[in-house]
């Protein structure tokens, strides 16, 4: 005779843990597939007609005058281009530091509990 199973989880050991090291596998998957595409390109920014509003304020502070806004924009990204240029002292460090920048904002989007709180409860149980 054999004995009845308890419960259809019996079938399948280890299923809740399959699905966040499959989604992590992903998102480790796609992060290096786009630095691999990033360092592809050229490590010079580029310009657009916007550039100075942005760029202005960082290198006035850089050669002395004091920090100020151009054209009406908020200071977090002049005040992050300012931090870059002052660290590194090239403009090619832009390129590389600003997708950095996106992959840390995209990493705590996708682990935001308010965002995705089934997933999160699952990836990191407390």
């Amino acid at each position: 005779m054999t004995a009845q199973l308890a419960s259809r989880q019996s079938f399948r050991p280890g299923k809740d843990l399959l699905w966040p090291i499959c989604y992590w596998a992903t998102v480790a998957f796609i992060f290096a597939w786009a630095v691999w595409q990033r360092f592809k390109l050229p490590l010079d920014p580029i310009a657009d007609p916007d550039t100075w509003g942005y760029l202005s304020p960082a290198l006035r502070k850089l050669t002395g005058a004091e920090f100020g806004h151009i054209q009406s924009r908020n200071f977090l990204y002049p005040g992050f281009l300012y931090l870059v240029l002052r660290c590194f002292g090239d403009f090619r460090a832009i390129g590389v530091v600003q997708p950095g920048r996106g992959w840390v904002i995209l990493t705590y989007l996708a682990t935001s509990p308010c965002l995705c709180p089934r997933l999160v409860s699952q990836s990191f149980p407390s």
